[in-house]
């Protein structure tokens, strides 16, 4: 706060059919539909109200907040946490910081998820019609934050090493709207011949890419206090058949146990000689690395078994409820 879609309460508030409705879901950012949910439920037009928190409001571990703005904003995440009927947010650690602050027990877990029919409505060409080995990011990177250092250490190791002839078919891809300091770290460890920024490209493309791609490129967000970023790409990477390489990320994070749960790919930490190990291999054999995922995990985490989730639980808290009054 304050945001460009403040403007957005007052026109909604101008138009909104004055009506009562059983059920509304306000899902956030930004902040403001969570606003107007409240508004709404004290008015009575709102039986049961979902605030729904894709990201965290105050405890938003890229957006902090700017003073006095954030003694605001905490007065009124805490009317709406109070006075919503259900919350949910996208993972366990998420939940538990809502849980926590507020000392409420009506917090659930909807987790992002990933609609698997898109990718069968993707044109079947291949992306690229070369032998080039590609890895691909897509994504934005978040400066501080995200780091691809150990990635480009060990491709620089190998450019030192008597593989360095290996690296001549090697393509790592980034494509997203922000690129954050890629340019800097690439001239620092000189490895332009081997890294293409694309920017933003469509989300078919997007997911074309990563279907075609030898591997896929994850990037822990570090942050001292915050685990449990289950990001929407994380579950693009999980479906889409291509073996996982996470950088700067263990297994003992959210992101980190899911992609070893599922079978879908390697948490290297920060640990430069494995990735060099495993580059080489792979620039060796020159083909894509055959996975297995765990379609009982994956399942669990489509957009229909979460939608199916979120329904449930209305209805049930929602009866719960009608029963009670």
């Amino acid at each position: 706060m304050p945001d460009f879609t403040d403007a957005w309460y007052f026109n909604v508030v101008k138009n909104f059919t004055f009506k009562s409705y059983d059920v509304v879901v306000s899902s956030a950012g930004p902040y403001i539909v969570h606003l107007l949910g409240l508004r709404f439920k004290k008015r009575g037009l709102i039986k049961f109200c979902v605030a729904d928190y894709r990201d965290l409001w105050t405890q938003n571990h890229i957006f902090p907040g700017l003073f006095p703005f954030t003694i605001i904003e905490e007065f009124l995440e805490k009317k709406v946490n109070k006075t919503s009927d259900l919350i949910t947010t996208v993972s366990e650690p998420l939940a538990r910081k809502i849980i926590d602050k507020y000392t409420i027990s009506n917090v659930e877990v909807i987790y992002n998820g990933f609609d698997d029919e898109i990718l069968e409505n993707l044109d079947p060409k291949p992306f690229w019609v070369d032998s080039k080995i590609r890895i691909v990011y897509a994504g934005t990177i978040y400066t501080g934050f995200q780091d691809p250092t150990p990635l480009f250490k060990a491709i620089k190791e190998v450019e030192n090493s008597e593989y360095r002839n290996l690296l001549k078919n090697l393509e790592l891809i980034f494509v997203g709207s922000s690129k954050g300091n890629l340019d800097l770290i690439v001239e620092n460890f000189q490895v332009h011949n081997y890294v293409k920024y694309l920017g933003f490209v469509k989300h078919e493309d997007s997911l074309r890419m990563q279907r075609d791609a030898h591997l896929l490129l994850f990037l822990e967000f570090k942050s001292e206090n915050q685990d449990g970023i289950l990001t929407g790409k994380l579950f693009e990477y999980l479906f889409s058949g291509t073996q996982i390489w996470a950088i700067g990320i263990d297994e003992n994070t959210s992101a980190g146990r899911l992609i070893k749960e599922s079978n879908c790919g390697i948490c290297f930490g920060e640990n430069v000689e494995r990735i060099k190990s495993s580059l080489i291999q792979l620039l060796t054999i020159g083909k894509k690395p055959a996975i297995n995922p765990n379609s009982e995990i994956l399942d669990r985490y489509s957009r229909k078994k979460q939608a199916e989730k979120l329904i449930n639980l209305i209805l049930e808290k929602y009866n719960y409820k009608q029963n009670d009054e």
